[in-house]
């Protein structure tokens, strides 16, 4: 009976995320409850089933803290101008620009951060130049999932699926940045179809459309972004240190460094800065967190356990693609952090076989790109979802859909392929 509960409590949060009748959170806290109500947990319990995952939700937390810290520089809205200056009118020079700089960000930052910091700088620019902000958004949500499996902490579900692993950073590039490129590579080709009428517009632009230069003095600028340089240097040579830094000690470090000297320069206060944050996002997570560790408690997930455990025993090699093209489907309509945490024990299980790796990599590469195809499958999206929600223009499922489909599919099939010719 336990498991039911759960399961249809899990299906009606995802509904009524996908309807739009509630935010994210809001609906995520609401399935909680009504989990503890049900007494399939208790809520200490409940804050327990997302221990496993507190280093991801802090990774993201610090990046988010230090991204907000440099936006009174100007940094940012400067990337903006630039790629309006380079686009020289043109709608494809204009979405390739947007598609290379969000993938370089997202392959140093975590993609929900990435989005966070270029949704409100894109959304006064759409309007200037009379375009949707819709189909920018969902770009930028889509490159920063792709962009995301550059490195290990470009996307949360990299993250954890390294740890999980045991992977360093470098051992991450060697083994997963490969897929990173090819799958920016695929979106970048579908431009011209999924996103055909801003592909072949005419861009006025002028020179009030640029967004409005933010000058600081130097005194200012340098320490603060050398702390987002420290932070992106120790991300790669922390845990190869004697005494060795996980990322998320590393993030959250740089958000406190950054924090004192917002405060100390009179840059923002830190009441300002952590308001910002985009806690809707943090708190979703954490509650799925708990809603897919109830599928676990209840037998749900040990079922599935079961039935892949009976594929790898019997043909391993299928079930390595049977795991890929499961979490794909799953990510289209459940977040896929929360959802690959819960299967971590699963891969730990089945991986006994000798094939606990490739397992691990369909993981990854089955949530990370199926969550592509819908506003809920992964974080990225959702925070793009929130930032057009806040600003007057949602995002619908079905739209968004229309956009994110395409994508996944073609990259789906294009990185399964030669995962398959690799043997990797």
């Amino acid at each position: 009976m336990h498991a039911w509960v759960a399961s249809l409590t899990f299906l009606a949060v995802i509904l009524l995320v996908i309807s739009n009748r509630l935010s994210p959170a809001v609906a995520a806290l609401t399935g909680v409850l009504v989990l503890v109500y049900g007494g399939i947990f208790t809520l200490s319990e409940a804050v327990e089933q997302m221990t496993s995952a507190y280093s991801t939700l802090a990774l993201l937390l610090g990046a988010m803290i230090v991204a907000r810290t440099l936006q009174p520089i100007g940094i940012f809205n400067k990337v903006a101008r630039r790629m309006l200056i380079v686009s020289r009118g043109r709608g494809s020079r204009l979405l390739i620009g947007i598609t290379l700089v969000t993938v370089m960000l997202s392959a140093i930052l975590p993609n929900a951060t990435v989005v966070l910091i270029l949704g409100p700088v894109l959304l006064p620019l759409a309007r200037e130049l009379k375009l949707q902000p819709a189909p920018l958004l969902i770009l930028v949500a889509l490159a920063a999932n792709s962009g995301g499996l550059l490195t290990m902490v470009g996307d949360p579900a990299t993250y954890l699926i390294s740890q999980a692993a045991g992977m360093h950073f470098s051992a991450y590039l060697k083994a997963f940045s490969w897929t990173g490129v090819v799958a920016v590579a695929v979106l970048v080709l579908l431009l011209p179809w999924c996103w055909r009428h801003e592909w072949r517009v005419r861009l006025p632009v002028q020179a009030e459309s640029l967004p409005p230069k933010v000058l600081i003095p130097w005194r200012f600028f340098l320490p603060i972004v050398a702390i987002g340089s420290g932070m992106l240097i120790f991300f790669v040579i922390g845990e190869l240190l004697e005494v060795p830094v996980s990322p998320d000690l590393i993030a959250l470090s740089a958000a406190s460094g950054a924090l004192i000297l917002a405060e100390r320069f009179s840059l923002d206060s830190a009441a300002d800065i952590l308001r910002d944050i985009d806690w809707s996002t943090l708190i979703f997570f954490s509650c799925t967190f708990m809603l897919t560790g109830a599928l676990e408690a209840t037998g749900v997930i040990e079922a599935i356990a079961a039935y892949l455990g009976n594929a790898v025993t019997t043909q391993p090699q299928v079930a390595v693609y049977l795991l890929f093209l499961a979490i794909m489907t799953i990510s289209w309509v459940v977040p896929n952090i929360p959802i690959m945490a819960a299967l971590i024990p699963l891969i730990e299980a089945l991986g006994r076989q000798g094939n606990r790796m490739e397992l691990y990599a369909s993981l990854l590469l089955g949530g990370s790109l199926g969550g592509n195809a819908t506003m809920v499958g992964a974080s990225a999206n959702m925070v793009a979802v929130g930032i057009a929600r806040q600003n007057g223009t949602p995002i619908l499922f079905v739209p968004f859909l229309h956009y994110g489909l395409p994508v996944c599919l073609a990259q789906m099939l294009v990185i399964g392929l030669l995962r398959l010719l690799i043997g990797t």
